[in-house]
């Protein structure tokens, strides 16, 4: 069985969403000059996309990660923290370890792509 389905479908990960979106509103190191990225980030392409690492869409038809996300986050550690309040909202605040430990592989593994140069993106 999927993590997608584990988690209970789309509605789990849309609440994740939806819950890791206001945790990065109120934390300090996104209040910066990336708070207006921030809330025009696409909700619903983060759902997608979640959707497809999860295990819930067999494809994933949008841009490359280095593209969309270009200068989202600004450094590494702003990654860290995101993918901290997102492996913290899937396993549900340490209820579901196994889904927590499930989400934190998958993020590592989209890491170098976020942070790619355009330049390698293209090869």
């Amino acid at each position: 069985m999927t993590l997608y389905l584990r988690l209970g479908g789309r509605p789990a990960i849309e609440r994740a969403v939806d819950e890791v979106m206001v945790r990065l509103a109120k934390d300090p190191l996104f209040m910066s000059r990336n708070q207006v990225r921030l809330r025009i980030c696409p909700r619903t392409g983060l759902v997608e996309f979640l959707t497809y690492l999860t295990g819930g869409s067999p494809t994933y038809e949008g841009l490359p990660l280095g593209f969309v996300h270009d200068g989202l986050f600004v450094s590494e550690g702003q990654f860290s923290v995101f993918a901290q309040y997102l492996i913290s909202a899937i396993g549900r605040n340490g209820e579901d370890m196994r889904a927590a430990i499930e989400i934190s592989y998958i993020l590592e593994s989209v890491r170098p792509y976020l942070f790619a140069e355009a330049a390698q993106l293209q090869a």
